[in-house]
C-alpha cells in the first residue's frame, strides 16, 4: 500500500468456529475509503484490531490506549480519525479468527452497556457522531446487551458479520 503518511493499516477477517477453519461462519468487512471509514466509525470500530498495524509514534502523541474496557481500539481509532491522521484498511482478508459463544459473551450485559455509553459520549465530543446517533447507538447496544448471548450470536452472525 503506497500511502503518503499512513498512520493505521487495517483489513478484511473471515470468522470460523467449533476449531474448525474451513468452517467459516462470517466476515467482517471495514470499509476501505476515508469518507466510508468516518461514517462506519459513528456505529461500529472501523478496524479489525487483530490485523491493524500502525505507526507507534502517533499512538503515543495520542496518548496511547485510554482505558475502556472492552472498547478501547475504538477509542483509539476514533481519536486517530478525529485527528485527521491517514488511514485506511486494504480490501484483502488477512486473518481467520476464532469466533464463537465467548466472543458473543463479552459483547453484553450492563457493563459492557456502560462502557459503550461512554464511549459514544466521547465520539460525540470528538465531532464523530451527533447527538441523534448518541441516541440510536445507545439503544441498539441496550438492546444487544440485554438479549442472551445464543441471540446476540444470531445477530452478529446473521447482520453484523455476514458470511
Amino acid at each position: 500500500m503506497n500511502q503518503p503518511g499512513l498512520t493505521l493499516l487495517g483489513g478484511q477477517l473471515l470468522e470460523f468456529e467449533d476449531g474448525n477453519e474451513a468452517n467459516i461462519i462470517g466476515k467482517r468487512e471495514v470499509p476501505l475509503s476515508r469518507r466510508a471509514i468516518e461514517r462506519f466509525a459513528r456505529f461500529r470500530s472501523p478496524f479489525n484490531h487483530p490485523t491493524v498495524m500502525f505507526r507507534k509514534k502517533a499512538i503515543l502523541a495520542l496518548g496511547g490506549y485510554e482505558r475502556l474496557d472492552f472498547l478501547e481500539d475504538y477509542l483509539l481509532w476514533a481519536k486517530l480519525i478525529a485527528t485527521g491522521a491517514v488511514v485506511t484498511n486494504c480490501p484483502d482478508v488477512l486473518l481467520l479468527m476464532r469466533s464463537g459463544a465467548n466472543l458473543y459473551g463479552r459483547r453484553g450485559g450492563m457493563k459492557y452497556f456502560r462502557n459503550y455509553c461512554l464511549l459514544r459520549r466521547k465520539l460525540h465530543s470528538m465531532g464523530i457522531i451527533n447527538s441523534f446517533q448518541v441516541i440510536i447507538g445507545d439503544f441498539a447496544v441496550l438492546s444487544s446487551s440485554l438479549v442472551p448471548t445464543y441471540v446476540r450470536g444470531l445477530l452478529y452472525k446473521k447482520i453484523l458479520h455476514k458470511g
